[in-house]
């Protein structure tokens, strides 16, 4: 099956893409943890990684990664374990934003 003009556009892009300097490799994951940050203060509820991968546009491989560090830094942490409301697998685990976070680290904004 031959590829469609668009997909081949796509691949050409991802192949022509400029690597990411330090910086903006840094740059880019804090951002992530603001938005994954923000992003469960103003549901005001528990939220599983797909719920925020939905909410914030970040893909779920790195959310688990940023959910990772913000809960060794004490601004996030595991709410419970559930059902998960939009794929129905069993024990999903419900993220919640630790208000404050922990004052005796680093900040990761």
């Amino acid at each position: 099956m031959t590829p469609t003009p668009n997909n081949f556009v796509s691949d050409q892009r991802k192949v022509n893409q400029k690597p990411l300097t330090v910086q903006e490799i840094f740059h880019r994951a804090k951002t992530q943890r603001a938005k994954l940050v923000i992003a469960l203060e103003r549901a005001g509820r528990p939220l599983s990684m797909r719920q925020l991968e939905l909410a914030t546009g970040i893909e779920r491989p790195t959310i688990c990664r940023r959910i990772s560090e913000l809960q060794e830094s004490g601004l996030v942490r595991i709410d419970h374990y559930g059902v998960c409301t939009i794929s129905r697998y069993p024990k999903v685990g419900y993220y919640v934003n630790v208000k404050g976070g922990s004052h005796g680290q680093g900040t990761l904004f």
